[in-house]
């Protein structure tokens, strides 16, 4: 150690550091004591010069920080502690190193009372600590709240010497750093239970002084952490740790209200609002009535909407605080009913008046306010004030037409906020009973009341909260369920309206099914019963839907609803007779997926139920004749066999997203398996047994091979929506099968819908394998690089666009799990950057490897997604970019000009797409990268 201490003496910077490091390691391994340092140190300690007795405190300490706080045992601990407090003896200068040492020793579990007591004594009287800088006031505050954390019996065994020295020690404090650690100290000592005895109030006036904080950090200290917020909640968490500031802290809110500075207002209203809980009855009962009067002067005179906020929150609290005082033996709460009656008959007076101000709203405000307080002050709420809205409500309505619709929105607006208020509390017996008669007919009429949407609005709102309440009787609950569904049944009502409807009668669904089972679903279910499945006006059957997917919060009614819906379907074939009516159940199904799939028991239900049967019928549709080059009748015969005017293929893709998102969401286990058995064998067997559909001999189905229809081909969307979005725990039959199928359907099918959504499918099933066959991807790469280099004869149809699909499909669903052979195939794509015929597409394809697809190869399908696959890819394939534009050599015969433009076009184009889908930082970096290069190939 003799030798170390030379050293740190004699070298500087980084190379004391390093010896600090080494010096510690040292001591860690057992190689020598922390005591041998200290004696090693002895001469440097007791010179004459007071900077060398610095670096030698500085040095201890620095080795100390290094160390665990286990590494020393318990006497050697005492023993650094004991040295260190004596150091505080000698000069003012060496007391921030020492400080710095006696903050790593506190936070040792291993530090024994008697040393622990010794450094709180030698700090408080060694150690002035107004008179030290920031950063050494910051050191100290950390020693004493390591001490209170770990050595509680400690400071409580002190007693008022350890507080009155604390209060000594924060005591004109100024910098936001160290007051957080200051209120937060002091929060802690005070909800510790620690004994303030008669310190209270100075303790009070030490941290209250800073009361209203106004810090505003500079505007150049761009790194400031602390905010005006942080220290408010600091002081504030201070002053509401205890009841026994109450008769200091209350009269200062109260002073503090009378600021004409708004943020002291509001900071007095939030914090009184937060002292109140910790306060008693007899800490509160002489200011109740000060308050509430000063609560009313700010809420009604402000002209800030947050001051008013907080008022109001002020004065909820402050009817809950006394809601909770001790109930009287003899006359119950009687406190609370006599303050109760002061606010009440105050607000009521101005309630009354039929002028519409300021002041008649916040008395409103403040009569909702005392309401949402506890069940004892809603029940005095609702007694005093209900009884009054109603008598307004129905005197409104005899009044003339043009005065009706203001004095019945307000009077109606502040039954419905009652009855929301309501809601959560139990009573013993409900307060609104005596008014049921009363309410049930004021919010029929106001249901029925269709010159005032907003009076509708507010009924549909009343009925929710009604229903809440639990106070009605069945038939009470159908009366009004009818109502409500004749609302939601006419398709001339405002959508908003209708909007609330719907969540109305979900709720009610949900809390009440059998009583929707019985009134409201059988008229809905008749009705669609009804529809003509070949009728053209589809305005009805959207209601209907709509209805029916409101209706379908509770698993029985859904069933319910469900079961019609799907009989409706069977009827129907895939033609323009029946389109529009397919067009929206297909919507409405898909509403009902949105809603309703977080439950299993639905996915599972949907999926055998609703699923098969759409598959069945889309099977059905395909199995009808149809021309070679068409898919349909309503389809003009072309070249790709794809026509904007095409019946089928939409209808097709509606069903399969309702199907993807039931195989999103359906669970590992029997149903799922049983759905993946079937689909599988009637794509790879075209078994149509299971589905019960019956075949004719010339016109068999066969939807993987390519060179039939594309009515049938185009049945394989269903295979993406199904196999590829079902869990990776779900088995597949005969999955090597299809893989084989689906690439000769892909490079090899002329029709555009058929050789995407195959090409899709074969990439869904590679990602998802938990080992890909390297058989099956060699045959990809060669099948792909034959179709490439294949020459056509003049006028023969090509397969490259059909094949480089494939190629990008495949190529993403192998970078998505960074396997090895990726760049093998990024490398065929980028080969034919220069081929006039697909040159382009291959270069767009970068996007579709980079971008999350909707339909397969995302999260919700459960494909296999590495973590930062997009940055690795983007990285992987940069120099190759770089390097080809490096390599390319521009020759003066013209048609090579031509292609080497193509290829540097498609080679930016390729770049461009992955810079737009990595993070901005990383493409900011890698296209200063890109730029420097291209300039230097100039």
């Amino acid at each position: 150690m003799d030798i170390f201490v030379e050293k740190y003496f004699s070298d500087s910077g980084l190379e004391r550091e390093q010896l600090v490091s080494e010096a510690a390691l040292n001591i860690q391994t057992g190689g020598n004591k922390i005591l041998a340092l200290v004696e090693a140190l002895g001469v440097h300690l007791t010179s004459t010069d007071v900077a060398v007795r610095i670096k030698a405190c500085e040095l201890l300490s620095a080795v100390l920080k290094k160390l665990p706080s286990a590494v020393l045992s318990a006497s050697e601990l005492n023993v650094i502690v004991n040295f260190l407090c004596c150091r505080l003896q000698d000069h003012y200068t060496l007391q921030p190193a020492v400080v710095d040492g006696l903050c790593w020793a506190s936070s040792s579990t291993q530090l024994s009372n008697l040393s622990t007591e010794g450094m709180l004594k030698a700090l408080f009287k060694e150690v002035h600590v107004q008179s030290c800088l920031q950063g050494e006031r910051y050191k100290v505050y950390l020693l004493l709240t390591n001490i209170f954390d770990q050595h509680k019996i400690v400071c409580s065994t002190m007693g008022r010497d350890f507080l009155y020295n604390f209060i000594q020690a924060i005591d004109g404090e100024q910098d936001p750093r160290n007051l957080l650690v200051i209120f937060q100290l002091a929060t802690d000592i005070i909800k510790s239970g620690f004994n303030l005895a008669n310190l209270a109030e100075d303790l009070f006036e030490v941290t209250s002084c800073y009361f209203p904080i106004d810090f505003n950090p500079s505007a150049s200290n761009k790194k400031a952490t602390i905010t005006n917020k942080d220290l408010v909640l600091g002081l504030r968490a201070v002053l509401s740790s205890t009841r026994v500031f109450a008769k200091f802290c209350i009269p200062l809110m109260l002073e503090k209200l009378d600021s004409d500075v708004q943020g002291a207002k509001i900071d007095s209203l939030q914090t009184l609002t937060a002292c109140l809980p910790e306060y008693a009855k007899a800490d509160m009962e002489p200011f109740v009535s000060t308050i509430w009067k000063a609560v009313k002067r700010e809420v009604v005179h402000s002209v800030s909407e947050e001051a008013e906020k907080c008022g109001l929150q002020l004065l909820t609290q402050l009817v809950k605080s006394v809601s909770e005082w001790p109930i009287d033996e003899h006359d119950g709460r009687v406190d609370l009913y006599l303050f109760l009656s002061e606010i009440i008959d105050d607000c009521l007076s101005h309630i009354k008046e039929p002028i519409q101000d300021k002041l008649k709203w916040m008395s409103v405000q403040m009569i909702l306010a005392c309401a949402r307080a506890s069940s004892d002050a809603c029940s005095e709420v609702v007694k005093s004030v209900v009884p009054l809205i109603l008598q307004q409500a129905f005197e409104s309505g005899k009044e003339p037409s043009g005065v009706t619709p203001v004095r019945m929105d307000n009077a109606f607006d502040m039954l419905v906020q009652i009855l929301i208020i309501c809601k959560p509390f139990i009573f013993y017996e409900h307060p609104l009973l005596p008014f049921k008669a009363e309410l049930l007919e004021l919010i029929k009429s106001m249901l029925v009341h269709k010159k005032s949407k907003n009076l509708q609005c507010s009924a549909v709102t009343a009925s929710a909260a009604l229903f809440a309440q639990k106070i009605l009787s069945n038939d009470e609950v159908e009366s009004m369920a009818m109502l409500l569904l004749d609302i939601l049944l006419d398709e001339h009502h405002d959508v908003s309206l209708r909007n609330d409807v719907k969540a109305t009668v979900g709720y009610l669904a949900t809390m009440q099914s059998h009583i929707v089972r019985r009134c409201m679903l059988p008229k809905v279910v008749e009705e669609l019963k009804s529809i003509d499945v070949s009728c053209k006006q589809s305005q009805r059957l959207k209601v209907l839907l709509e209805c029916a997917t409101a209706l379908s919060g509770h698993f029985e009614i859904f069933q319910d609803v469900i079961k019609p819906l799907m009989t409706k379907v069977s009827e129907c074939s895939l033609d323009e007779d029946h389109c529009i009516f397919l067009k929206e159940i297909m919507l409405g199904l898909k509403a009902i997926t949105d809603c309703y799939l977080s439950d299993h028991m639905y996915t599972e239900y949907m999926a055998l139920n609703v699923c098969l049967p759409l598959l069945k019928l889309c099977v059905q549709g395909a199995l009808s004749p149809s021309a070679p080059g068409q898919c349909c009748a309503s389809c003009e015969d072309s070249s790709s066999g794809y026509s904007q005017d095409c019946i089928t293929l939409p209808l097709m893709q509606s069903a399969g997203t309702i199907m993807r998102n039931v195989c999103q969401k359906l669970r590992p286990g029997n149903t799922a398996n049983f759905v993946s058995s079937l689909i599988s064998d009637l794509y790879v067997n075209n078994d149509l047994l299971a589905f019960d559909i019956k075949t004719k001999p010339t016109f068999p189905f066969l939807p993987l091979d390519a060179s039939l229809y594309p009515l049938q081909t185009r049945t394989v969307c269903f295979l993406t929506a199904s196999l590829c979005a079902f869990d990776r725990a779900v088995t597949i039959p005969n999955v090597d099968q299809l893989q084989h199928k689906l690439m000769s359907l892909a490079m090899h099918s002329p029709d555009l819908p058929t050789y995407v959504a195959a090409a899709k499918t074969f990439a869904g099933f590679i990602n998802k394998q938990d080992q890909i066959s390297t058989e099956l991807l060699e045959k990809t790469l060669d099948n792909v690089s034959k179709a490439f280099d294949k020459k056509q004869k003049a006028g023969a149809p090509s397969n490259k666009t059909q094949s480089m699909t494939l190629l990008i499909w495949t190529t993403k669903a192998l970078a998505q799990r960074n396997t090895a052979r990726t760049m093998d195939f990024v490398d065929l794509i980028m080969t034919q950057f220069g081929v006039a015929e697909i040159g382009e597409m291959a270069a767009a394809g970068f996007s579709v490897l980079m971008r999350e697809s909707e339909e397969v190869l995302n999260s919700a399908s459960h494909a296999i997604t590495k973590m930062m696959y997009k940055q690795r890819f983007f990285l992987l394939v940069l120099p190759k970019i770089v390097n080809a534009f490096e390599t390319m050599k521009l020759d003066n015969n013209a048609p090579q000009e031509e292609e080497n433009q193509n290829k540097k076009a498609n080679y930016l184009t390729a770049l461009a797409e992955m810079l737009v889908l990595i993070p901005k930082q990383v493409g900011l970096l890698l296209f200063l990268l890109v730029d420097s290069k291209v300039k230097n190939m100039h």
